[in-house]
């Protein structure tokens, strides 16, 4: 038995593996410019925020305010960290 791909699997490998890098670069970019965003809107948020009174701070408006902030803060990170695996080249058998 040979353990490798034949000329189809071969040629359908290459164009899966040629279409997910493309994809790879745009969801990279995608991400990147979300990530830019949200840190945008949570800097622009934390300084609203951070004007407000500490009784407002405090209060129900405010801890609501404060738990939106963070959980934004959390999505930065998420995107700041994505990796996606690079797939540069698929072995085609193995010799045997």
């Amino acid at each position: 038995m040979t353990f490798k791909f034949n000329k189809a699997q071969k040629k359908l490998c290459e164009e899966l593996r040629v279409a997910y890098s493309e994809a790879r670069a745009d969801l990279e970019a995608r991400a990147e410019e979300l990530h830019s965003f949200l840190n945008e809107v949570h800097d622009s948020m934390s300084a609203g925020f951070e004007e407000k009174s500490e009784k407002w701070q405090e209060g129900e408006s405010g801890e609501a305010a404060r738990e939106w902030i963070e959980s934004l803060e959390e999505k930065c990170d998420e995107l700041g960290n994505i990796e996606i695996p690079e797939i540069d080249e698929i072995p085609e058998g193995a010799a045997v």
